[in-house]
């Protein structure tokens, strides 16, 4: 059985070179949410609630071509005029797409949820 988190209060920031697994966890009134630092590794956010938060999910880029972003099956209602869902993609050609299904978006009152993509060209 996974351990379950219940966070209220909170600012989550990844600094450079983390990474995170985030699963069954409840996040409220966490400020900016769950955000990140330029250069994080791999991100996997699944089965979670963000509510009453400033922000949602907001993923900086990687250089790393061994990156992966998960964010599956999650309910996320955002409080304030930040994005719900915002996750870069920068500059590897053969990093992993994202993988962003089955998420639950409610109450947006900024962009709500934005994927950007940039690719390197050779």
């Amino acid at each position: 059985m996974p351990m379950r988190l219940r966070v209220i209060g909170a600012v989550f920031t990844l600094n450079q070179d983390a990474d995170l697994t985030l699963s069954y966890a409840h996040l409220s009134y966490t400020g900016y949410g769950i955000n990140s630092m330029q250069y994080i590794d791999s991100v996997e956010i699944t089965h979670s609630r963000i509510e009453f938060s400033g922000g949602g999910i907001y993923l900086y880029e990687s250089y790393d071509s061994t990156s992966t972003r998960v964010i599956t099956d999650n309910v996320i209602s955002v409080g304030g005029g930040n994005e719900a869902l915002n996750v870069s993609v920068c500059c590897q050609s053969d990093a992993p797409i994202p993988n962003l299904s089955r998420n639950v978006i409610t109450n947006t009152q900024g962009a709500g949820s934005m994927l950007l993509m940039h690719v390197k060209v050779q």
